[in-house]
This record gives C-alpha cells, structure tokens and sequence, in this order.
C-alpha cells in the first residue's frame, strides 16, 4: 500500500543528503558548510513534501472467502494506544464480513500478558492468530501454534520487505522507519537544519524503536541538531509520560521540538508542555481524531496519520484469510500520509485524509464476493 517508488525517491534523497551534510550522529559536529546546510534543508524539504501527498487506494486482489465460514480467527495487541483499539473493532467486524467470528486480546504491555494471550489463543484452536506484540515474547506460542496447524501472521511487527521469522506466514506490515524519517525531516525542514529535538523513548518496543533509528539517522545529516531520548514505560504510559515529559523539557532548555511517536503519547504530554514549553512543538502519528484537532488548533505541529483503522482491521483479516485458504499473500504495506498546518485544513478524521477509505468494508466485500 505504502507507494514504493514514491518512498525510494525519498530514501534515495536522504542518502544524497547524508553524503553531503554530514554523518549519522546525535548532534552536528559544528563545521559544515554553508552548502552543506542548504543541502539539508533542501533534502528535508523534498521528504516532507512528498509525505504530505495523499495516499492511493489499495483494494485487495479478489478472494473467496467461504472457507472461513464458521471459523475463528484472533487478534493480539496492546491495549495502551487507542488507536489499537479501533483497529481491533475493525478487526472484529471485518471476520463477520467473512463469515468468521474475531476476538481481539488486548496485551497490558508486559511480556506475561503477551505470553498469556497468544496461550489463550492456541488453547482455542482457532483457524488463525494475528500477532501484534514483539514477536520475540511469543516464539514458543508461535511454534505451538503452527504445531497444531493454526495459520499465523504478524501485523506491525516485520518491516516492509523483511524476512519473515519462523511460524509467521505472512504480515501486514507498515514502513515505521520511514514513519520516523517523515517526522524528522519535517523537523528539519520547520527548523531549518538547526534543530534540538526530545523523543519519548519506548525501549521494550520494536516499532517505537524503529521510529527512533530513523529519527538518528536522518538528524545526523544535519550539521547543526541535536536529539535527546526520555526513556518511558510502556507499562505506565499515564505516570511516565507525563513525568518523562517535563524532565526531558527541564533538563534541555534548547529543545523546541517534542517527538512522542504515538498520538496517545502526544495526548499525555501535552499539558506539561503547555504549563513549562508552549513553544515546544509536538510531533507525534497515528491520526486519532483527538490529535487532528490539536493539529487543527496548533496544540500539536505535526501529525504522521495511518489510514482509517477500519481499513486496518479489514486488511489483517484479508491477509489472515489468504493464509488459512491457502492463496498467495497480498503485497501490502499500510500506508501514511504527514499531515500539519499546510495540509490539515478541515479535516476532522483521518477518513477525511485518506479519500476512498471511507468504503472500506464495500471494498472488501466487493474482492471477497459477499457485497
């Protein structure tokens, strides 16, 4: 889904832009040229630009879905990011669509809860698990699974074009490496290539930590910007944000932009931004309505928006469904557009950014033949 050729331009001028501002480190070392930094901004202009653009509709390629009929399929994934629960109601809906009945496990971000999920999953024997928790907590459920010829995929957790583990038959994957180049070189554009930015740091999780290797590597092609991480809990996102927040902003007077990854992130860190940084700007992704209306009101500078997350939880089970029918996989990759003042206009949902998503379920019920 991601318009690859689109994403290759843009990588292709990143690397140009590396070779000629500088090498990858956290802050600039000081003695790049003027034409080194003209450079910079210019690469970051042309990212942005291009991740502004609106994304194209992807449609699934035709399937018959009378093979799920009656069966089950699950879904296991975190319960902090609210945008994960509207993919699970996505989800839900999509496996009835099919014929199917869907049950989503909502992990508490542990790597107990993780375990005990995919467990109660494979106790069920359900036809198909899709799996978004770091796969690395749930290798021995994984295996048990396919032991007793459960199909299982994998939604966010492999990146786009990357060797899928072992017992994982196929994903849906989404390009989070790119998602945190968007976010930095918006940064880098609005700044000028004289940024001083904070992330919020989620170590235990791979997609955050994706994130956060793209944000270091596109702000080491800036000669004059610096990136600070604030570790938080992904346990405790309510106390550790917020606290996680105002160290960070105290400790580094210089920092004018926030990064926070997630939009309910940007939600919890707001408020201490207003009461000691007004001027910090919050980057942050996902597309939660909430986080459009800050957009809207310039509470928040920059948002990276998934598609509608219906179209989310439609896609997985398109995917699961190909898996247990046995047909080829789909090539997908869930796509992402860089929404700010420019281009937000009066966009109140990410339906209203993403034109054609709004018909999710008449497109796949058209591909699967029960529209």
């Amino acid at each position: 889904m991601e318009r690859k050729m689109m994403v290759g331009a843009v990588v292709l001028t990143l690397l140009a832009a590396m070779t000629a501002c500088g090498s990858k480190q956290d802050a600039g070392s000081g003695n790049g040229t003027s034409a080194g930094a003209a450079a910079c901004v210019q690469a970051a202009k042309t990212a942005t630009d291009a991740a502004r653009a609106v994304p194209q509709l992807a449609t699934p390629p035709q399937l018959d879905v009378k093979g799920l009929a009656g069966k089950e399929l699950w879904l296991i994934q975190p319960a902090q990011v609210k945008i994960q629960h509207d993919i699970g109601d996505g989800f839900v809906a999509a496996a009835k669509a099919a014929g199917a009945t869907g049950k989503v496990f909502y992990s508490d971000g542990t790597s107990k809860s993780a375990t005990e999920g995919m467990a109660q999953a494979v106790a069920q024997h359900p036809a198909g698990i899709v799996v978004n928790v770091h796969l690395e907590l749930v290798t021995q459920q994984i295996a048990d699974a396919r032991k007793a010829g459960i199909s299982v995929i994998t939604l966010f957790q492999v990146p786009p074009g990357e060797k899928l583990p072992d017992g994982i038959q196929a994903s849906v994957p989404s390009d989070f490496r790119s998602r945190g180049a968007d976010m930095a070189n918006w940064i880098l554009a609005d700044s000028g290539c004289s940024a001083k930015a904070a992330v919020l740091h989620l170590p235990a999780f791979p997609a955050a930590n994706r994130h956060e290797d793209a944000i270091h590597q596109v702000f080491g092609t800036c000669p004059d910007c610096k990136v600070t991480e604030a570790p938080i809990d992904l346990a405790q996102l309510g106390t550790s944000v917020p606290s996680a927040t105002q160290a960070v902003l105290r400790a580094n007077p210089d920092v004018k932009y926030l990064v926070t990854l997630f939009d309910s992130l940007a939600t919890l860190s707001a408020p201490a931004v207003a009461s000691l940084r007004p001027d910090v700007k919050i980057v942050s992704g996902d597309g939660v309505e909430a986080n459009l209306k800050m957009v809207r009101e310039g509470t928040e500078a920059v948002d990276v928006v998934l598609p509608p997350p219906a179209w989310v939880g439609y896609a997985v089970v398109d995917q699961l469904a190909r898996v247990i029918v046995g047909a080829k996989p789909w090539d997908v990759s869930v796509p992402r557009r860089l929404v700010d003042k420019t281009n937000i206009g009066n966009a109140k949902t990410v339906t209203d950014l993403f034109p054609g998503y709004e018909n999710t379920p008449a497109v796949f019920g058209k591909a699967w033949g029960v529209s």
